[in-house]
């Protein structure tokens, strides 16, 4: 899996990673900026075509990568895994730039490029470094334990 070794500010590698800019997102969330987190998380399952993004199939490598080790660890129950793209909605606000899905059951997502990111709100914090260092396969592996859950 290629990563860019050039480093990312925040925006860059949210980019990177669901493969559409902030901006476009920021213009069509704009009107559910302050709506609730259970309002915000139907409204941004609406948009994902929108956005260019499908949650059973994420378009980059680095989605991908993630996705498919997600996927392997869940074998037959990973029928229904989806990745939610959320950059730009009133969650990534909140903390959440995506999640992943099965069942009902939601493992959420941030992207950064900051180490040992303070105050977490998203159940799991993924960093730049994680896929430079091969870390995302762990990653991958915890995030299907915890849809088993």
């Amino acid at each position: 899996m290629h990563v860019r070794s050039k480093p990312k500010d925040g925006r860059g590698f949210e980019e990177e990673f669901f493969g559409y800019s902030f901006q476009k997102a920021r213009a069509l969330f704009r009107h559910c900026q302050s709506c609730s987190e259970k309002s915000a998380i139907r409204r941004v399952k609406e948009c994902q075509h929108c956005l260019g993004w499908n949650p059973r199939q994420p378009k980059t490598a680095l989605a991908r990568g993630l996705f498919d080790r997600v996927s392997a660890r869940l074998g037959s129950r990973g029928r229904d895994l989806r990745l939610f793209a959320a950059v730009g909605s009133s969650l990534d606000i909140r903390g959440i730039d995506g999640w992943f899905e099965r069942d009902h059951v939601m493992v959420t997502i941030d992207l950064t490029v900051s180490a040992g990111k303070e105050d977490p709100r998203a159940h799991l914090v993924i960093t730049r470094s994680d896929f430079l260092t091969n870390r995302h396969y762990s990653i991958g592996d915890w995030i299907a334990e915890m849809l088993l859950r």
